[in-house]
């Protein structure tokens, strides 16, 4: 379901960042807040950035197909694409030679119980 296509785009973006992190000192950020009704993840890199051609590239849903016939920006294409469909937004700051931000805004589901749990709950 949703979960198990969440976990694979978030591990998809993070292996992109440590993949990305700068060699010599490698940073990475990971921070997960609960704002009221939403969920914001954010992953951030100290790697040589994204241009931002490709950036509007990918939130388009493109890929390109490189010289030698590999496909580039296939993972955070589809990884856009995923999350739209769950409703999430992203937005994506990067700067060359400074790094990558991603932020991931998704809605929370409101989780009730039945009245039989919550009646059950009030005779304690």
């Amino acid at each position: 379901g949703n979960i198990d296509l969440l976990n694979r785009v978030v591990s998809n973006l993070v292996n992109n960042s440590v993949a990305a992190a700068a060699p010599k000192k490698p940073h990475l950020v990971i921070k997960l807040v609960r704002k009221e009704d939403t969920a914001q993840l954010t992953i951030e890199d100290n790697g040589g950035g994204i241009q931002q051609d490709d950036i509007n590239r990918a939130l388009a849903g493109e890929v390109r197909v490189s010289s030698d016939g590999t496909y580039r920006g296939l993972g955070l294409s589809t990884a856009i694409r995923s999350l739209k469909a769950m409703g999430a937004n992203l937005s994506i700051r990067s700067f060359r030679e400074k790094g990558t931000t991603i932020e991931i805004n998704l809605r929370l589901m409101k989780q009730t119980l039945p009245q039989t749990s919550v009646d059950s709950l009030a005779n304690l």
